[in-house]
């Protein structure tokens, strides 16, 4: 992992998001929509073995006086109408976890009133991501950003599937409105890099 290849993801999971906030009026809470778009868009672009894949992403704030934001907690309960009750985020093989929906977590918990907040998530991976026989504990991936530790643990499981929005007539066009936008972002680079 090099500072270059860290730089690279995190434009492109930004980008992703900025590109499916717009595609779907502002909405954030579109994780398998976007996921799945941006796995094709990786695909396209060149990474073969880009994929979505469910993760448990908690968010603790440093200010001790907020609750926490857990996206994707495996249990019981049922989604509601046009969800899934589960967080999708993108792996690039085992080496890289790209979050794009990660803000959707800003919206809970009155976090925009005391100025917290997290961003989409671009970090390599560890193998002991993957290591289901290690305790969980052994398998978390902590990612830290200005005001706020978040945790994310692998949860084996394929049922977002069959959401919805997991269908490529609701992902292909978002996935070729990000392939152009990376396209784009990788011109730009090349350029400044030239000057």
């Amino acid at each position: 992992m090099t500072t270059d290849e860290t730089e690279k993801f995190k434009n492109i999971v930004i980008m992703a998001n900025r590109v499916a906030r717009e595609f779907n009026d502002g909405a954030v809470d579109t994780c398998v929509l976007t996921s799945y778009a941006l796995a094709a868009a990786l695909t396209d672009l060149g990474y073969a073995d880009a994929r979505p894949v469910r993760v448990e992403a908690a968010s603790f704030p440093d200010d001790r006086e907020l609750h926490a934001a857990i996206l994707g907690s495996p249990g019981p309960r049922r989604a509601r109408d046009g969800y899934w009750c589960g967080h999708l985020a993108v792996c690039i093989g085992q080496s890289w976890l790209l979050d794009p929906t990660l803000d959707q977590s800003n919206d809970t918990n009155g976090w925009a009133d005391a100025g917290v907040a997290v961003e989409p998530v671009a970090v390599p991976l560890t193998p002991e991501f993957w290591d289901l026989d290690l305790p969980k504990p052994q398998r978390l991936l902590w990612v830290r950003s200005p005001t706020v530790e978040t945790r994310y643990a692998l949860v084996p499981q394929r049922g977002f599937a069959r959401a919805g929005d997991a269908r490529p007539s609701h992902w292909r066009p978002l996935a070729e409105e990000i392939t152009k936008a990376i396209r784009w972002l990788e011109k730009v680079t090349i350029r400044e890099v030239h000057r």
